[in-house]
């Protein structure tokens, strides 16, 4: 008997330790469909390009929490989703995105948490989720600590209801400068976020379609951030109702990535016990999943409506905006969808796409209309609505009838496509830029499999991933392709055969067989004012029930009571965050950014110094030279910050022959991961730099982008015969340029600052201020202007010297008037250019016409920039710069390019890296000895002194000589 027990304690003992043995052995390739596994069911894996799997899919038997699992050699990180689409503009997506990992006692222990713990993080908020992402260099212990704390926070905020007030939307109180009296003014960071985000074009074109598509009081036409005017009627309970209805664990789910040292089996028993703790009850969901929704069905406008509104803008000559939309009514597959995707990127996206052509390039555009950008997208929440839209149009052209042509043209170009022939070179030619896109595509995916998510960072790829996973669930099969090889297999099949299988696409897609919507927008400076007398009268308002609520007659008294009030409420919240307990610093921080990074330098050509740095598991890999820009003296500035586009967007010389912008980018598509040149700079160490960066996905596309490297930088294409393409960039970056403060604030705010604080360095404020940038791209718009002959620069210089000589004793409005009449010239009588004016372009040669009309264009745009106190002075420099520059030859300011370049490119000026295993890096290192074997070696390099002139400082202090060393600056918007 005792025998035979100790028999089936063995067995048992057996028994526990295969199944221990079972549970370590847990791996991505042998996980099983419908497997459970700590309470998680096994829904899917992921598969690279190599068949291999590195990812998978989990869903939480009891919570119905999808966890998807990357295992990729980086730090631990996580990216949370929640789907949340809006019930109203109030904006509570928004405020919850705000709210809870930072406020309340749960939300500021997160935020500390991750300060102390070395993490980043970041969160947006889109149409129909809401997305918080992290990662953190202190381990695996410490990332499960964060995430755990993350979603108590996410699913239980303990912040009050005042606070909700004070980050949404609430009456604060300001002390006037002038007298020091108080007042009361409109406050809430998400309030003031969404404010700015009104005064900005966007919101202004994209709503109104959104409204059209899909009609009113539906979840994608509410603003998901918020409208301002509906944000200060939202109360707390609107927001805990919205937390409560959104925020439950079957609603959301999270990517995560760690490396491949942390076993599945215990990643899965730790997220288990973390949702345990989080939700005690069980939870579940219909719309399992991140793209499943129940929408409403859409109201859609009657098709063909046009739409012209206005957004506000202080200057009127800021560009219009256009779009046009498709219903949302569209049926699609995954892989038909992915096909109409890449239709509209060959054809409406970008440089190179039919509509470039059609509308922006000056080789081959039909007709001018001013436009610098192209754009379409498919909307895949819900119907796959179409839309196409332009960015940078004249505004004169923003009119029912232009819209309608121009939507006609867009039409008949989609219509051309439809009736290219089988067989023929025009389609062959399509479809090959179709090829290039696919192409690229796919090396950009292989990239992302190959990279850290980057989860946490504001700028990093989590978005990608997001749509990446939606796209796979509808995908069918247990285990699913990262690389999206289905679709690419599915578009390439179509692809290579001669049959124009556009027809049945586009009569599906309906393209040409009803009217897109269209909206316009242009500028209104009159918007402006009508909000802020808009805003005085909802103050005057406030007051009013102050003074009621308080029982008193003066606003002073009513104002300085509701203070009494407010302070005491901040005391009573900055009690309630004294009392909470943070956590601490770790124990173990890592002591530098990478210690374990493997790293050589490597003496090239010339004492070129190469620093490599080697991932043997990398396929991918990068190369990079980069030059010091102080040897460009201060009178060769001008061209510096067209640097990069000359490397990288102009066309090459290879092999002796030209080969264009065109043809150059349809190549570097098929050829290459990346080639880019940018400015690179660390003033703290005087250290500006122009770099040149090649990637490739293997060792066959390195060495490719090593050769167009060596193109770019020894033959770019400087030359005339190049003026057209070399003049849209310019044009095409000025409008870029002017639009720059009309994006989000976080995206352009550090340049202005940057500039302020390097005044003294011209170098610095030439290729890290976009104000400078700008200045000197209207210069070079001028200096390759052809003058002309001599009679030709003889009635250009009359004409700009009768400019100067008109602004005498004339005011803003006066000039202003001028410009619109010589901008309009052939569109308005004679009588409406002032008899003042000493020049009649109208007897001038269609070239000098031409020139003074672009001009007249440019200093109108310019006024609106120039301060009061200076626009005397300004104007006089303004026409005796673009004199001097007009009246220089095309061919002598390439000459300044290319003696620029001669100064850069010498070998001790120069510097490279590599990121790359070491069989790549052995297998190029030659065509990189090559590349820099070429450089100048003979003569040294001079390092130029600047003069140190407070450039931004000596300028404002001709406004304000009272000022002499200010302390704190700023950079006004008197909107």
């Amino acid at each position: 008997m005792k025998k035979r027990l100790a028999i089936i304690g063995l067995a048992l003992i057996l028994i526990v330790t295969a199944s221990a043995q079972s549970a370590t052995d847990i791996t991505l390739e042998n996980l099983q469909e419908g497997e459970r596994l700590h309470g998680f069911n096994v829904l899917n894996v992921y598969e690279n390009g190599a068949g291999r799997a590195v990812g998978a899919r989990f869903a939480s038997a009891r919570y119905g929490f999808i966890i998807d699992l990357l295992q990729i050699q980086s730090v631990p990180q996580a990216f949370f989703w929640i789907k949340t689409p809006p019930t109203s503009s109030m904006g509570e997506p928004h405020a919850c995105e705000h709210l809870l990992l930072g406020k309340g006692n749960r939300g500021r222990y997160v935020a500390t948490l991750e300060d102390m713990a070395l993490a980043n993080s970041s969160a947006y908020t889109a149409q129909t989720r809401t997305c918080y992402h992290f990662n953190t260099t202190a381990g695996e212990d410490t990332f499960f600590e964060i995430f755990e704390a993350k979603l108590q926070a996410l699913l239980h905020p303990d912040f009050t209801d005042e606070e909700i007030r004070r980050e949404v939307c609430h009456l604060g109180v300001v002390v006037e400068e002038e007298d020091g009296s108080l007042a009361i003014e409109e406050k809430g960071t998400v309030y003031t976020e969404m404010v700015s985000a009104f005064e900005k074009p966007w919101y202004h074109f994209i709503h109104p379609l959104n409204l059209m598509v899909y009609g009113e009081n539906h979840p994608l036409s509410y603003v998901s951030g918020g409208d301002p005017a509906a944000m200060r009627k939202m109360a707390p309970q609107d927001m805990w109702r919205f937390h409560r209805d959104y925020y439950h664990l079957a609603n959301m789910g999270t990517i995560v990535s760690i490396p491949d040292e942390v076993p599945i089996e215990s990643f899965l028993k730790q997220m288990s016990e973390i949702l345990h703790r989080c939700q005690t009850g069980p939870d579940s969901s219909p719309q399992m999943g991140i793209g499943a929704y129940d929408f409403p069905p859409v109201k859609m406008a009657p098709l063909g409506r046009v739409e012209i509104t206005s957004y506000p803008s202080e200057k009127s000559a800021d560009p219009g905006y256009l779009i046009y939309g498709w219903p949302a009514d569209l049926e699609l597959g995954y892989n038909e969808r992915s096909l109409l995707e890449l239709f509209l990127e060959a054809f409406a996206d970008g440089e190179t796409s039919n509509l470039y052509d059609l509308f922006i390039n000056s080789q081959t555009r039909k007709v001018d209309f001013g436009g610098n950008y192209i754009f379409s997208g498919v909307d895949t929440d819900l119907g796959n609505s179409i839309y196409i839209g332009l960015v940078g149009i004249e505004n004169p052209y923003i009119n029912e009838l232009i819209v309608d042509s121009i939507r006609t043209l867009i039409r008949g170009e989609i219509q051309r496509v439809y009736e290219l022939q089988d067989g023929s070179e025009e389609l062959a030619e399509f479809n090959n830029r179709v090829k290039s896109r696919l192409e690229r595509n796919r090396k950009q995916i292989d990239h992302y499999l190959n990279s850290p998510p980057m989860f946490g960072f504001r700028s990093g790829v989590g978005g990608y991933w997001l749509s990446l996973l939606r796209d796979l669930e509808e995908e069918e099969g247990f285990r699913k392709s990262l690389a999206m090889k289905t679709r690419f297999d599915y578009a390439e099949s179509l692809l290579d055969d001669d049959r124009n299988f556009w027809r049945d696409r586009i009569d599906q897609w309906r393209l040409t067989s009803i009217k897109p919507y269209a909206v316009g927008a242009v500028p209104n400076s009159e918007l402006l004012g009508r909000e802020a007398e808009a805003k005085k009268k909802r103050i005057a308002s406030y007051i009013d029930y102050l003074k009621r609520r308080y029982g008193v007659t003066d606003s002073a008294g009513a104002v300085a009571k509701y203070k009494k009030e407010f302070d005491k409420k901040t005391a009573e919240l900055e009690s309630i965050a004294s009392k909470q307990k943070l956590p601490s610093f770790i124990d173990n921080p890592p002591l530098t950014l990478d210690e374990q990074l493997n790293y050589e330098i490597i003496e090239l050509r010339g004492d070129v110094p190469l620093v490599a740095s080697t991932f043997e598991n990398m396929t991918a890999s990068e190369v990079g030279i980069a030059f010091r820009l102080e040897v460009v003296p201060g009178s060769l500035l001008v061209y510096v910050p067209y640097l990069p586009s000359v490397l990288t967007d102009i066309g090459v010389v290879r092999d002796g022959k030209v080969v264009t912008y065109d043809q150059m980018l349809e190549r570097l598509r098929q050829e290459v991961l990346l080639l880019s040149a940018h400015f690179d700079h660390s003033p703290v160490s005087d250290r500006i730099e122009l770099l040149l960066v090649g990637r490739g996905g293997n060792l066959e596309e390195l060495k490719n982008a090593l050769g167009w490297m060596e193109a770019a930088l020894y033959s770019p294409y400087l030359s005339t015969d190049n003026l057209p393409r070399m003049m849209d960039l310019i044009d095409q970056s000025l409008i870029s340029y002017r639009n720059r403060m009309k994006g989000a604030e976080e995206s352009w705010v550090d340049s202005p600052a940057r500039g302020y604080r390097y005044q003294t360095n011209p170098l610095y404020m030439s290729t890290g201020c976009f104000l400078t940038e700008s200045h000197h791209y209207q210069r070079l718009k001028w200096l390759l202007t052809d003058p002309g002959d001599e009679n030709q620069q003889r009635e250009l210089h009359s004409f700009i010297r009768a400019l100067k000589k008109y602004s005498e004793r004339k005011d803003r409005a006066e000039l202003l008037e001028l410009l619109t009449a010589l901008e309009n010239r052939e569109q308005v009588s004679e009588q409406a250019v002032s008899t003042t004016f000493e020049s009649d372009i109208s007897g001038f040669t269609e070239a000098s016409k031409r020139t003074a009309i672009e001009i007249a264009k440019a200093l109108k745009t310019t006024l609106a920039d120039i301060p009061e106190a200076n626009l005397a002075d300004d104007w006089v420099y303004l026409c005796d710069q673009t004199e001097a520059d007009v009246m220089v030859k095309p061919e002598l300011a390439i000459d300044g390019f290319n003696a620029v370049l001669d100064l850069i490119r010498k070998a001790d000026n120069a510097r490279m890296f590599m990121i790359s295993n070491s069989a790549d890096r052995e297998a190029t290192l030659a065509m990189v000895e090559d590349l820099v074997g070429r450089l100048d070696s003979r003569q040294p390099s001079i390092r130029r002194n600047y003069a140190s002139t407070s450039r931004v400082a000596e300028r404002m202090r001709s406004r304000h000589p009272e000022v002499d060393s200010p302390v704190y600056v700023g950079l006004m918007h008197e909107g």
